[in-house]
């Protein structure tokens, strides 16, 4: 009810209607759990350029050994169906 949004705000900044209805409360720190969670923290700062280029480039290949096989395929099929042809013809 006392939260102010107006459109020219930035996305998450509110402000209030009646600031001194506003309750403000301390929350405690749980130190333990925050020193644990710091020593197993990683920070990564991937090239995620480069990892794009690398993902397009492995996705081409693999449509790439795709068609070959379904050529292979094909052509084989095609041979079969020729000899097939063949075996089968009167004109030997």
């Amino acid at each position: 009810k006392n939260l102010k949004k107006t459109a020219d705000m930035v996305p998450g900044q509110v402000t209030y209607h009646r600031p001194q209805n506003v309750r403000r409360m301390k929350a405690e720190k749980n130190n333990v759990i925050a020193n644990a969670l710091n020593k197993t923290k990683e920070e990564r700062f991937p090239d995620l350029y480069k990892e794009q280029q690398d993902r397009e480039k492995e996705v081409i290949r693999e449509k790439k050994e795709k068609q070959r096989a379904e050529d292979k395929a094909r052509k084989t099929a095609a041979l079969e169906a020729k000899k097939k042809k063949e075996e089968m013809s009167y004109d030997r």
